[in-house]
This record gives C-alpha cells, sequence and structure tokens, in this order.
C-alpha cells in the first residue's frame, strides 16, 4: 500500500513537471512572437479637392452686338455640339444675304452670257444690219453724185448739194459702226470681258459668304457636348462685343474629375496612374474610385479650404487630377477628401 502511494505521488510529480514545461515553453514561445516587429501599413494620402468636368468650364458668348431674340435653353440642360443656344434679332441680316443672293445669281446670268458667246440670231440680225447700212451708204453716195452734176449745171444750190454730202457721210458712220458690231458678234467675248465677268462673280460669292458668316454671328451654338452651368441671358437683353457679354457657362460632364491640393513633401510619394477614392460629407460612407491622370508642374498656395481651425494654409501645394470612374452625378465644384495610394512606397 506505501509502495502503491509512493508510485502515485511520483506520477503526481511527473505530471506537475510536465505542465511546468508546457507552461514555459507556451511562455516562451509567445514573447519570441511579441518581439516580431510588425508589417507596416500602407500609408494613405489624403488631400482636400474639388470636383470639375473633363474640360475647363466654357464662357459662351456672341460673335457680334444686337438684340437677344430668343433663349432656347437654360440651366441644367445637357446639350450637343452644334446645339442652337439663343438667337439675337436677325433681320438685317437675313435681308443683307437675301440681296447677297439676288447679285449673285444675276451676276451668274452675265458671265455665263458672255463666257457662252453670241447666237446664232445675234449673228444673223448684226449682218442683216451691217447689210441695210450698206445699202443706205450705197444709195446716200448716189443722191450725193446726182447733186453734185445738178449743182454743176446750176440745176440746184449748194445748201442742196451740202445737205446730200452731210447724209452720205451719217450714212458711212453708220457703215463702220455696224461692221464693228458684226465683228464682235462673230469673234465672241474678247479675253478681257471673259476675265472681269470671272473676277465679278467670284466677287459676288464673297459677299453671298460674307453674308451668310454674319447672319451665322447673330446664332449661338454649342461647341462641345456638355451641361449648361448657367444662363445669364433673357430675350431683349442687349449683348455687346467688347466687353463680351457671357450668355452661358458650359462645361463637359462626360467624365468627372477631382482637383486635388497635394502638399510639397508629398510630391514624391505620387505619381501618374496612383489608385484614388473620394468621399464627401454629403454622400456619407460612399466612395468614388478613381485614378491620378496628370500630376501639374507648377507649386502654387492652397486655394482650397478645408474648415478644420489646425489645417496650415501657409504650406505650397501641387495640383493633381484625379479621374473618377464612370458616369456620375456630382455637382461641378463639390468640395471632396481625395484619399491616394501611391504605388511607389518603399516597404
Amino acid at each position: 500500500m506505501a509502495k502503491k502511494a509512493i508510485v502515485i505521488a511520483a506520477s503526481v510529480c511527473a505530471l506537475a513537471a510536465a505542465g511546468a514545461l508546457g507552461l514555459g515553453a507556451s511562455a516562451h514561445g509567445q514573447e519570441k512572437q511579441a518581439t516580431l516587429p510588425a508589417a507596416p501599413s500602407p500609408r494613405i494620402l489624403v488631400a482636400p479637392g474639388v470636383t470639375e468636368g473633363a474640360s475647363d468650364v466654357a464662357a459662351l458668348s456672341f460673335q457680334a452686338n444686337g438684340s437677344v431674340r430668343e433663349v432656347l435653353v437654360d440651366t441644367g440642360v445637357l446639350v450637343k455640339k452644334g446645339e442652337l443656344l439663343a438667337r439675337l434679332d436677325d433681320r438685317l441680316a437675313r435681308a443683307q444675304l437675301d440681296e447677297a443672293v439676288a447679285t449673285l445669281a444675276a451676276t451668274q446670268a452675265r458671265r455665263d452670257a458672255i463666257f457662252a458667246g453670241s447666237r446664232a440670231s445675234e449673228r444673223a440680225m448684226a449682218e442683216a444690219e451691217l447689210a441695210e447700212v450698206r445699202a443706205t451708204v450705197a444709195d446716200r453716195n448716189r443722191e450725193l453724185e446726182r447733186s453734185e452734176r445738178l449743182f454743176a449745171q446750176n440745176a440746184v444750190g449748194s445748201a442742196e448739194v451740202d445737205s446730200f454730202r452731210t447724209a452720205a457721210e451719217i450714212a458711212r458712220a453708220r457703215k463702220l459702226s455696224a461692221e464693228a458690231r458684226a465683228k464682235l458678234v462673230r469673234e465672241g467675248s474678247r479675253a478681257e470681258a471673259l476675265r472681269e465677268a470671272a473676277a465679278t462673280l467670284t466677287a459676288a460669292e464673297a459677299r453671298r459668304r460674307e453674308a451668310e458668316t454674319l447672319l451665322s454671328h447673330t446664332e449661338l451654338r454649342a461647341p462641345r457636348d456638355g451641361i449648361i452651368l448657367r444662363r445669364k441671358i433673357e430675350p431683349g437683353v442687349q449683348v455687346t462685343l467688347l466687353p463680351p457679354t457671357i450668355a452661358f457657362t458650359l462645361v463637359d460632364i462626360s467624365k468627372l474629375r477631382v482637383r486635388a491640393e497635394i502638399d510639397e513633401q508629398d510630391l514624391g510619394l505620387i505619381q501618374v496612374g496612383d489608385p484614388a477614392w473620394t468621399s464627401a460629407p454629403a454622400f456619407g460612407e460612399r466612395r468614388f474610385p478613381g485614378k491620378i491622370v496628370q500630376i501639374m508642374n507648377e507649386f502654387g498656395r492652397k486655394q482650397i479650404t478645408t474648415g478644420d481651425p489646425h489645417a496650415r494654409n501657409d504650406t505650397r501645394v501641387i495640383e493633381a487630377l484625379v479621374e473618377l470612374d464612370g458616369p456620375l452625378s456630382l455637382p461641378i465644384g463639390l468640395r471632396m477628401d481625395t484619399h491616394i495610394s501611391p504605388q511607389n512606397q518603399k516597404p
């Protein structure tokens, strides 16, 4: 019995020793694991920014002075490139265009007639006129010869002879004129007349194009797709070129960007292509993913105020453009926090 108690006691001691060894080994392992260095978490840069369109805001104005006749779009309307936005009073411009078109048509007809030359009927008429004049000249010459013979016989006076002589001279002058006209009809238009007709037609076409341009200046069309940020004119308002009257502001929202201000000390961490996401208090926990598409080349002062009383405003910043993924409906100029995950961080 005593021997059995001793065996039991020995077994208990052995178990206690083994437990002590296990506890010691476990504690030693925990102590060793606690001394391993923790892996550093990637650094996230946070910078203030504001939303903007895929292009700068365009200020649209007319290319002519005048009174606004009608306004066809309003603030917040999506427009397409070339779409008519507003029109000035165009009555004078349209009248000038109508006059230019009519002048061009008349000039074209004259030019065509000159280039076509004389028609057969015109040539026949000229030849008939010349034959008639020649016959008249022959008659007047015979009458003059007869009067001169009678004058030599003292049958008529000198006044009557002078009258026949004058009639013969007039007939000969008409003959010269008819011969010249017939020659012109036979030969057609001269080279000088052809060049003059062509130049006159070119000038008329230029006046027509000028009138069309002046009429187009009474219309204001969208230079590209976008959204009307603000309408600034009403019908009846007088617009001017100097200074230009701004009629609308337009921005392309096919892609939205955030213009973020990066502290000078963080410039070396970021690069084009780095992933980013943005958030705004107005949208709660929602995140808008994107990436850096451009980093500017000039430092400047902070332009975006965050409202943080502890934020420094005397530091220099450089602007980075973050293009947001997908079509979004966010207002232009919305202040957002930009979170950037630099890819060239040292481990």
